[in-house]
């Protein structure tokens, strides 16, 4: 079903003469997937897809998301347990070895593409730095401030307002009680993003997407 309408938008796009919308492919690396990666350029381009970006998986420690919560519980009195099901601590053994060499081995060959397909990469982790990714989360890549709380916000299916869709435990309001520009406005997001700027990051934004949409690179 996608396949089949990502063809007729390109169909209608041809006929219009048009560029627009542009269609961009997002593959995720992980040690899961990483025998497939190069194959997903191939993918892409048969989709027609007018570029394709590979960002990394997003996990959090024990010890990083323990953190958190106590931070979050002492900042704004709330009980943050959404980290758990992102906790990940890289254990590294031979096989973890071997997966991580296989994530640089792919890069390295996406890294060696020469067909016209535009390939990006966010965070641009280089080849050389594939286990530091996983064994060190405090290492951001050069992505040490998050901005996301000032640009967007997300409202849940029972009109809750949250700054972040994946740890969705800090609620600045509820649309259905006040208007959302209140609730933007309002004082208790201001507390959330006074608090986010004095630390730049909290402790589960190590590995976050958002935190990583300046720092694209093309491959």
């Amino acid at each position: 079903m996608v396949q089949a309408g990502l063809q007729a938008l390109q169909e209608e796009k041809k006929r219009r003469g048009a560029t627009k919308p542009i269609v961009r492919v997002r593959g995720t690396i992980s040690p899961e997937n990483f025998e497939h990666l190069y194959a997903l350029t191939g993918i892409a381009q048969s989709l027609g897809a007018d570029s394709l970006n590979f960002n990394w998986t997003w996990f959090t420690t024990h010890a990083t998301g323990a953190a958190h919560q106590q931070l979050m519980k002492r900042l704004f009195d709330i009980e943050a347990l959404s980290w758990r099901p992102f906790e990940s601590d890289l254990v590294m053994d031979p096989e973890k070895r071997r997966r991580l060499d296989g994530i640089r081995e792919q890069l390295i060959q996406l890294k060696s593409n020469r067909e016209n397909f535009l390939i990006t990469l966010s965070p641009n982790v280089k080849p050389e730095e594939v286990e530091r990714y996983y064994t060190d989360i405090r290492y951001t890549f050069g992505s040490d401030r998050c901005y996301a709380v000032w640009l967007k916000s997300y409202v849940l299916p029972n009109g809750d307002v949250t700054p972040c869709p994946d740890y969705p435990d800090f609620i600045a309001g509820n649309i259905l009680q006040q208007p959302f520009m209140e609730i933007w406005n309002g004082e208790r997001y201001k507390h959330w993003r006074r608090e986010l700027r004095a630390r730049k990051l909290f402790p589960v934004c190590y590995r976050c997407c958002d935190l990583f949409l300046s720092n694209i690179a093309v491959i």
